[in-house]
């Protein structure tokens, strides 16, 4: 039997016990939308779409300066400028069928078909995010089709980061931490935090929100973090505005943290960093990114699709046979990602020493 086909003897009604399947299958299609949404959401502050193969990033503002003045009075000239760096966006064609025997359309119902239909739909949004959390974490340069170099965040490969408000960074300077700790604190949301900061990011001057993303095992033990439970707790966890009531004999200074940053849940606050928990986030792992809104060109993470619309987004194409014995189709979308904003994201990865170790799921970056 071929591979992935849908035949008849797929096509059953109810369960052992009786419960409709379509209803089952309509609990399930749910399930992925819900699932889906997080997904969507968690990218749109990640990216912004482009066309472009790559683009010239802004590093470092070539400055100039007033010299002692001569008995000629001839000065040199002022040339302003402002120093860049080529920074490549991936790009790849990816592609999925859906066939089905003529047994299996005569007998199945419209749930059952939309079932497959639904899970090309789900495997599109969860490898566009997978791609997009690789680029973020994957601390590796890569090459795109056109030969330019694929970067991730800061990674200590020599080249040197932009000055903000007075602060320099060396060219060994990394967005990959480890946190010489085996258990997580307060200290690694901080850090995290500090790391994307210190380039301006959530200033007045720069905008944006820095947000630190947590996985659901850290995010319940940030809820317990008290100033000075710990040297490693600077801060006081504040419960955001979505919290279900509590009792407390404190009084918060301030104004609680929002419910949310556009789509994305808002459950907490540290010091400056807002927090948000995902699953999507590695157990281990904290994540901390800037960003300035959906789709906003200031955000970290580029994804690059095709120039041509007709080829943009998630396409379905009719297969070679509409006919008897077998009919099927095609889901394809060509895609790609690049870090835009070197600075704009930080991650830390609880461990008491050695190096960054890149997650499992994201040893290999998709697109």
């Amino acid at each position: 039997m071929a591979r992935g086909i849908n035949t008849g003897g797929d096509v059953v009604r109810t369960t052992v016990d009786g419960v409709d399947l379509a209803t089952i299958w309509q609990d399930m299609q749910a399930a992925n939308d819900l699932r889906n949404r997080d997904r969507d959401s968690l990218r749109a502050i990640l990216t912004h779409r482009t066309t472009a193969v790559g683009d010239e990033v802004p590093q470092t503002s070539v400055l100039d300066d007033f010299e002692d003045m001569s008995e000629m009075g001839a000065p040199h000239s002022i040339r302003t400028g402002i120093a860049t760096i080529p920074m490549g966006f991936n790009f790849k064609d990816r592609d999925l069928a859906a066939r089905y025997s003529w047994r299996f359309l005569r007998d199945a119902d419209a749930a059952q078909v939309e079932a497959v239909h639904q899970g090309a739909l789900d495997a599109d949004a969860r490898q566009q995010l997978q791609s997009v959390m690789g680029a973020l974490l994957n601390n590796t340069n890569r090459t795109s089709p056109e030969g330019l170099t694929v970067y991730p965040l800061w990674n200590a490969d020599g080249v040197v980061p932009p000055e903000w408000n007075g602060v320099t960074f060396p060219g060994s300077h990394s967005h990959y931490l480890v946190s010489s700790s085996a258990t997580f604190d307060g200290g690694d949301i901080r850090d995290a935090y500090q790391a994307v900061a210190h380039h301006g990011y959530g200033s007045p001057d720069v905008g944006g929100k820095v947000i630190v993303f947590l996985n659901p095992v850290q995010a319940d033990a940030a809820r317990g973090f008290v100033k000075g439970t710990a040297a490693t707790d600077p801060f006081d966890y504040i419960p955001g505005a979505s919290a279900p009531a509590y009792l407390t004999d404190q009084t918060i200074v301030g104004d609680r943290p929002p419910a949310n940053v556009g789509a994305i849940s808002i459950f907490g606050q540290y010091g400056a960093a807002l927090l948000s928990e995902s699953s999507l986030v590695p157990n281990g792992y904290v994540v901390a990114v800037a960003t300035f809104g959906s789709n906003d060109q200031r955000n970290v993470i580029a994804f690059r699709e095709h120039r041509r619309p007709e080829y943009q987004g998630l396409r379905q194409i009719p297969g070679s046979s509409p006919e008897y014995p077998l009919q099927d189709s095609y889901y394809t979308r060509s895609w790609g990602t690049g870090v835009r904003q070197r600075g704009g994201a930080a991650v830390v990865q609880v461990k008491a020493s050695g190096s960054y170790d890149v997650p499992a799921a994201y040893q290999t970056v998709i697109a």
